[in-house]
């Protein structure tokens, strides 16, 4: 990639896009590190058990990417994960299944990455004037926990959620927390203990969360089974999203939608596969089926 106008379409595109967008089996790292925006941080894409041409033919088909020269242009700069200089970095990026996510709008980038903590989340920002990126900052330093990752940005572009806790997964005791795009207010929102007195221990698992268009949080829990949990905002009430179990990684589409990966639809093989249901969990679509969808998590775009 010559020049940053290719990225900065490729971000804008990408943020404006409704779709969703699935982090699965292959991934791919910008290796053009002349770029400042991208010199201090890296951005993975994933894409669905798609081949390398096919990944391209995605890049190409962006307008304003690959300087609009097809996919022969785009095969120069790009690299499937575990070739070159980004192998040991999409290596550790696999492993703790990290997200980095573009604010809507396509002017802030939040990642996770070294810091004071194990693992802490970082902010790069577009200058409307100047159109260049600044210099990375933390925004979790004020946080006790260890680890956070899996980052969602509010549509406002003002706050992020994200998993929190002592291992860099969304495990057993893994929390929910928010903190401003500015470093301040950080505060835990969804704790193991926050669920139904009869279900919630030490040991839950709160984790994967993302904003509604309401202001309500939608996540993940194991709250008797995997399932998918809401807290809506002023009175923090707490309730479960439609009746299904085994239902994973949710993501909210700009309408209220909510994707998911589900294990148990009826006649399946019991896999991972992406579900879209309206904002109480009711009408389930499936839009993937009969393949296995790696749970490293989702993402919807608005």
């Amino acid at each position: 990639m010559e020049s940053s106008p290719d990225k900065s379409a490729f971000s804008g595109n990408v943020a404006g896009n409704r779709d969703v967008l699935v982090r699965l089996a292959y991934l791919v790292d910008f290796v053009d590190i002349d770029y400042s925006a991208l010199r201090l941080f890296y951005i993975v894409v994933c894409v669905l058990e798609q081949a390398e041409q096919e990944v391209l033919y995605v890049f190409a088909d962006v307008p304003g990417f690959c300087n609009g020269r097809g996919v022969a242009y785009c095969k120069r700069h790009f690299q499937l994960a575990g070739q070159g200089a980004g192998q040991q970095r999409l290596a550790a990026a696999r492993r703790a299944a990290h997200h980095h996510v573009v604010a809507s709008g396509g002017r802030h980038v939040v990642y996770a990455a070294a810091g004071v903590h194990g693992l802490d989340l970082y902010v790069t920002t577009r200058s409307l004037v100047t159109g260049a990126w600044s210099l990375p900052r933390s925004i979790t330093d004020d946080s006790p926990f260890d680890y956070h990752h899996h980052p969602s940005i509010s549509d406002d572009g003002q706050r992020v959620l994200f998993d929190c806790g002592a291992e860099p997964f969304g495990v057993e005791s893994s929390a929910i927390c928010e903190v401003g795009l500015d470093g301040k207010g950080f505060r835990p929102v969804v704790e193991p203990l926050d669920g139904p007195a009869d279900l919630a221990r030490p040991i839950s698992a709160t984790h994967h969360a993302d904003y509604a268009p309401d202001g309500s949080i939608v996540f993940e829990s194991d709250w008797g089974g995997e399932s998918i949990w809401r807290l809506r905002p002023g009175d923090r009430a707490l309730g479960q999203v439609g009746d299904t179990r085994n239902d994973n990684s949710p993501c909210v589409l700009w309408d209220g939608r909510i994707a998911s990966l589900w294990l148990q639809r009826p006649g399946g093989a019991s896999t991972h596969e992406i579900k879209v249901t309206d904002p109480m969990g009711r009408s389930p679509v499936m839009v993937q089926t009969d393949v296995d969808v790696m749970d490293v998590g989702i993402s919807c775009s608005r």
